[in-house]
This record gives C-alpha cells, structure tokens and sequence, in this order.
C-alpha cells in the first residue's frame, strides 16, 4: 500500500472511535489487517471482534451492538476519504 493511502487508512482509524471504551480503532486490534486494490477501487478491511465476544447473554448483545456501530462508522468515514471506492469487510 502506498503512503499517501497509508496515511489516510491511519487517519481513518484515528478517528473512528469504539463504543465501549472511546479507543480509536488504531489503538485495538480490531482491523486485523486492509488490503488496497488501486485497480479495482476496492478496500477489504478484515475486522477481529474476538476481544468483544462474551459469554454472557446480555453482553454478547452489547458486543453486537458494539460490533455494528463501529462497521457502520468504519465505513462512513472509508467512504468519506476514498469517495468512489467499494469497501468490503471481510
């Protein structure tokens, strides 16, 4: 991945915050890894929410809730950097 993609990718991740404890996503491991086809205009971000998983009821449905709120905000502010891209998390 080049630099100038690099460098938005980390601002992206810089901003986006999760839920629980208001850690940006570049301070989880949450997004285990990105892969950029400049080709093909198409971002698959491989997110990891094993931290999250629980095993209590009530919290694994905080754990979901948690989980959608942080791809919805991902991809709002992907799409808001790298307008025109397809984004797809895997």
């Amino acid at each position: 991945m080049d630099k100038d993609i690099q460098r938005r990718l980390d601002g992206v991740l810089d901003r986006v915050k999760v839920l629980e404890d208001s850690l940006p996503l570049s301070h989880t491991e949450v997004v285990s890894r990105v892969r950029y086809d400049r080709d093909q205009r198409t971002m698959t971000v491989y997110l990891d929410f094993s931290s999250f998983v629980s095993q209590c009821p009530s919290c694994l449905l905080i754990s979901i809730d948690t989980k959608d709120k942080v791809e919805r905000d991902l991809r709002t502010e992907l799409e808001r950097e790298f307008p025109g891209d397809r984004i797809v998390f895997a």
